[in-house]
């Protein structure tokens, strides 16, 4: 639950950042950022058909991996940016996301198999919405602090790698 809610609130953000940082860093409309993300949802959807072969279940350490290219796509996306260069680092950070996402998703499942499915999903959505909700205050709070949005991003790419971390040790810690 932790690692799927970590996702969605970045997500969020990133959204959030995202259509409001590209048209400021290369110079185009906002109807040319929604262009971008769409590089990331074909990422995404592509990372989500690749996830069950990369990362299987019995190796859900290898999500760090995911996590961790996520963050740097992130990062990278902040520093550099370049018509080009962007839309290809949302499309890596969106196959990271589906390869991270999926995983964490079929392991839901199956501890919803074992406790209950409406238990489970009512505490994934409640812990995700207070995810997106805590990301959208941070995020608000930093631009109201006038903190530059790439900045923001960087921010959220070290929350993200940094509970990504926390979820990949604990798996691995559980499965010894």
């Amino acid at each position: 639950v932790i690692g799927t809610s970590n996702f969605w609130m970045n997500s969020v953000v990133l959204r959030l950042a995202v259509l409001a940082w590209i048209p400021i860093a290369l110079g185009v409309g906002g109807d040319v950022a929604s262009y971008y993300m769409g590089a990331s949802a074909v990422g995404i959807m592509i990372g989500a058909v690749l996830a069950p072969k990369i990362i299987p279940l019995h190796k859900l350490s290898l999500l760090l991996y995911m996590g961790a290219g996520l963050a740097g796509c992130l990062v990278f996306f902040a520093l550099f940016p370049h018509a080009i260069l962007s839309g290809v680092f949302l499309f890596l950070l969106g196959l990271c996301g589906g390869m991270f996402q999926v995983p964490l998703n079929t392991t839901l499942q199956q501890t919803g198999n074992e406790v209950g499915s409406g238990k489970i999903i009512a505490i994934q959505n409640f812990f995700e919405n207070i995810c997106m909700l805590g990301g959208t205050l941070l995020y608000t709070g930093a631009l109201k602090m006038e903190v530059d949005i790439p900045i923001i991003m960087i921010g959220f790419a070290i929350i993200f790698v940094s509970v990504s971390t926390y979820v990949s040790r604990s798996y691995k810690a559980m499965n010894m």
